[in-house]
């Protein structure tokens, strides 16, 4: 890489403009990711201030594997406090499993937590992301709301919605993270022989343990799949009232 320093008359470096790439890496970053990251190319353009400790980012490329990242924006480092963030950009889609090894595990916690318990196959991306983290932000339990914004789409995903109950699958959706909230879109899927559209999702307090989800979707079908479905444990509705499933 390069460097490019800039100096006033006084002999004080006013800018730094820097160029760097890097291949062939790996790391190992307890508490970021979950085992470690192998990366084919790494590449950063921009220019430090030291007055403001600001670190513009006029480029900033990643790829490793099924893994592709352009993003640009800015870090300004505080004293005594985690970085103020400003970044904005997209990543390539990916499947759901590679996507999850990359995401850092304090990004959006609770909503990571969710998705690799709940959704097991499919397509995510393109993934877009806004990020306007204060200062100190990362320390809190929660981000502020607007701190985020990560809209992705997914595609053939398989999703529990209840735990052991059939799951939705061939799922075609959308979703928004937030900086404590996830909501989601479901514009097509199928549980067994039913159809489903019309999926609504809400994840309020992501940061909490066991945080309440509230779902909503419409279903078209044979009422014995219907029946049949309902009566599944936990729910077994019909089974409580004594209603046949078979038709």
């Amino acid at each position: 890489g390069s460097g490019d320093p800039s100096f006033s008359g006084e002999g004080k470096m006013t800018s730094a403009a820097l160029d760097l790439t890097m291949d062939k890496i790996a790391l190992d970053l307890h508490g970021v990711t979950t085992r470690m990251v192998e990366l084919d190319r790494i590449a950063l353009r921009g220019v430090f201030t030291p007055d403001d400790e600001h670190f513009a980012i006029e480029q900033f490329l990643l790829h490793g594997g099924p893994l592709s990242v352009e993003l640009t924006g800015g870090v300004t480092l505080v004293k005594n406090q985690t970085p103020a963030i400003d970044l904005s950009g997209h990543v390539a889609a990916l499947n759901v499993q590679d996507a999850l090894h990359y995401w850092p595990l304090p990004v959006g916690e609770g909503a990571r937590e969710w998705i690799e318990a709940n959704v097991h196959t499919g397509m995510v991306g393109p993934i877009q992301i806004e990020a306007h983290i204060p200062a100190d932000a990362l320390e809190q339990a929660a981000l502020p709301e607007d701190a985020l914004n990560i809209r992705v789409s997914l595609s053939g995903g398989t999703i529990d919605y209840i735990q052991s109950v059939t799951p939705i699958t061939n799922a075609q959706a959308s979703g928004v993270i937030t900086g404590d909230t996830f909501t989601g879109e479901m514009t097509s899927g199928k549980v067994g022989n039913l159809t489903v559209s019309g999926g609504h999702a809400v994840i309020h307090d992501l940061h909490a343990t066991n945080s309440i989800g509230e779902f909503t979707a419409h279903v078209e079908g044979g009422v014995p799949d219907m029946l049949a479905l309902i009566d599944e444990k936990p729910m077994q509705y019909p089974s409580r009232f004594h209603l046949r499933t078979d038709g």
